[in-house]
């Protein structure tokens, strides 16, 4: 009984350092952007100029969209089907990220194991930290109650793969 709440606790810990990474992050981008605006604004200039500055910022299509793998573990008392969590992560998804986002991180699972757990998940874009914190809130799989804790972020799919093989043996 002690490991379990061990275990509990450490998911908790891992989520809030997760969501305050992304709080803090979200919080930066939007002060600039606010500045920008403003700065844009009261000179005068159109949205035009807003919209350069804050692809700047934002370095969209500056940088080739990076590919990312999470690995990670579904703890569930259920056995839970491949499509069924796959279907739940895109609607988890969707409803956090709304739709811009999901299309965005292009969230993609590769790899599910129902006996062991573990699965990878390929997050396309520049924070795959915050689709591992939407992930790890979900809560129910097809009315099965569940808890999904994220290992590991990986940059390439050979390491993700030895990393869950190394998993499943011990």
């Amino acid at each position: 009984m002690e490991l379990q709440d061990t275990i509990q606790v450490l998911l908790i810990l891992v989520s809030l350092a997760i969501a305050l990474y992304t709080f803090m992050r979200y919080r930066e981008v939007s002060l600039k952007l606010e500045r920008i605006i403003h700065r844009e604004m009261s000179s005068g200039g159109d949205a035009s100029g807003i919209q350069n500055r804050s692809r700047k910022l934002l370095k969209v299509g500056d940088k080739k969209r990076l590919k990312r793998y999470l690995i990670f573990k579904v703890y569930s008392i259920e056995e839970i089907g491949f499509s069924a969590l796959e279907n739940s992560f895109l609607n988890h998804i969707k409803r956090s990220l709304g739709e811009i986002g999901m299309v965005y991180t292009s969230v993609k699972l590769i790899k599910y194991d129902p006996n062991t757990g573990l699965g990878i998940v390929r997050i396309v874009g520049e924070d795959p930290h915050l689709v591992a914190l939407v992930i790890s809130r979900l809560r129910r799989i097809d009315n099965a109650k569940a808890i999904i804790a994220p290992i590991r972020i990986t940059g390439s799919l050979k390491k993700a793969y030895k990393y869950l093989s190394r998993l499943s043996k011990s």
